[in-house]
């Protein structure tokens, strides 16, 4: 699929363009743990924004980010097979 132009928050996960998440009302922001989620967190916390971090490489946390990602999307029980495939 293509990208909608009209949807491009930033050019990478470091460089976010605050104004063009907060114009696109998101329920949530989704962040990889080296992008700038602290960062993120500040601007867009005054606008009810949420910033969901994950960690891609850290397994520690594995299991509870997949129950997480399962309930946010309302797909546990494919998240759990996920996990447990990869568990």
């Amino acid at each position: 699929g293509m990208f909608d132009p009209d949807a491009v928050i930033g050019k990478n996960q470091r460089e976010l363009d605050y104004e063009a998440i907060v114009a696109l009302d998101p329920q949530v922001l989704i962040l990889p743990d080296n992008g700038a989620y602290e960062e993120a967190i500040a601007q867009l916390e005054p606008f009810g924004i949420p910033v969901f971090v994950l960690s891609g490489y850290d397994t520690d946390h594995f299991a509870s980010q997949c129950e997480t990602i399962g309930q946010m999307f309302g797909v546990q029980e494919q998240a759990d097979t996920f996990c447990r495939y990869f568990t």
